[in-house]
């Protein structure tokens, strides 16, 4: 479960980047 758990964080984390390229980089 856990395993499961980190792997959707890491999905919604990329998926957020590249939806919102522009957020990091202003960042």
């Amino acid at each position: 479960m856990g395993g499961a758990t980190h792997s959707s964080h890491l999905s919604f984390g990329e998926s957020n980047l590249v939806r919102s390229p522009l957020l990091p980089v202003k960042r």
